[in-house]
């Protein structure tokens, strides 16, 4: 890992250039620190390897890596996700936006899946789809602090803490700093893992339209 990483403001102008630098640092196989529409994220590619580069400079445990994605076709045939019948639906009322939806594999990987089950989302922030889809559509990323910490939206507090660690630092001048509402969905069972600022009632109407209760 580098001594000190590369630090770059993205703005209206140079976000072209910064989305190429991102994707090769990451097909470089480091780490990438990176906006997006909820908090700052460690981006890395969906490789063992890599992933357990994100683990070690997080200090995480075996709590999995989620999945962000410019393509759900592309993130549910590289796992094998078992889509439900409302995929379509949801994806077209929430994506791209900040809801994680935890569904089964078929496809183990260490670090990402956990028990047959992968957290997949597709961010609602532009470059760091752009991004996601440069570096094949796939991504690990999970939000830039140390584990057990709030999610930074500083980042002064993000250099300090990582920029020994990861290859880029990529800022804007703010993140909404909010994490996103994670939805876990198996045999029939919708459960509200976490709950982010978005108002819930929207999905609570939604699933109750596709017969399912969350809890």
């Amino acid at each position: 890992m580098n001594s000190r990483a590369r630090i770059l403001n993205l703005n209206n102008g140079n976000s072209g250039m910064i989305v190429k630098e991102a994707v090769s640092v990451l097909l470089q196989r480091e780490l990438v620190i990176f906006p997006t529409d909820t908090v700052y994220g460690i981006f890395g590619l969906p490789d063992p390897e890599v992933i357990s580069k994100i683990i070690e400079v997080k200090d995480r445990d075996n709590k999995p890596i989620p999945v962000l994605f410019s393509e759900l076709s592309k993130v549910s045939e590289y796992f094998r996700i078992i889509l439900p019948d409302w995929i379509d639906s949801f994806t077209d009322k929430f994506w791209p936006g900040p809801f994680t939806l935890i569904l089964d594999s078929e496809t183990e990987v260490p670090g990402i899946t956990l028990n047959g089950s992968i957290g997949i989302r597709q961010p609602g922030y532009l470059p760091a789809l752009e991004v996601i889809s440069g570096a094949g559509g796939v991504l690990g990323v999970t939000s830039a602090n140390i584990s057990g910490n709030p999610g930074e939206d500083d980042p002064a507090k993000i250099e300090e803490v990582f920029r020994g660690k990861v290859g880029l630092i990529v800022r804007i001048p703010e993140v909404p700093g909010n994490p996103s509402t994670v939805i876990k969905y198996h045999k029939d069972s919708i459960e509200i893992m976490r709950k982010g600022k978005k108002d819930l009632k929207k999905l609570e109407d939604f699933f109750k339209e596709c017969g399912l209760t969350m809890r």
